[in-house]
């Protein structure tokens, strides 16, 4: 295949959702937005925790998941500088910027998991 040729191929849109699973991308999103949570080490695993839920185990699900995911390559990372003799204020920054790293990974994540849900309970 000809370079200009795969670079078309690339660039050519998914088809967007069937109107019912986009009604419900709009609902899940919506729930999306009101979660709370965090991930934390238990044991020497890593666990998400909601405090503030969406109202909907699955968008929580949505959530957590995108976290575990994105932030499991990074956790030697985390282990070395929560195990380090810096300050507590100074770790807190530096896995804020750890964190700011992942952001698109856990949008791509949410973004896939929203859509699979919605399609879901769309029954598409």
């Amino acid at each position: 295949m000809s370079l200009l040729a795969f670079l078309a191929a690339a660039t050519v849109a998914a088809p967007p959702p069937a109107p019912e699973v986009a009604r419900e991308i709009v609902v899940i999103a919506r729930q999306l937005k009101s979660w709370k949570g965090g991930v934390s080490k238990v044991g020497g695993r890593m666990i998400c925790k909601t405090t503030t839920s969406s109202g909907d185990r699955a968008a929580d699900a949505i959530r957590c998941g995108a976290m575990l995911s994105c932030m499991k390559p990074l956790e030697p990372r985390i282990d070395a500088l929560m195990g380090s003799d810096r300050s507590q204020g100074d770790k807190r920054r530096a896995f804020q910027t750890m964190l700011t790293g992942i952001e698109p990974c856990m949008e791509r994540y949410a973004d896939a998991a929203t859509e699979r849900l919605a399609a879901e309970r769309a029954g598409a």
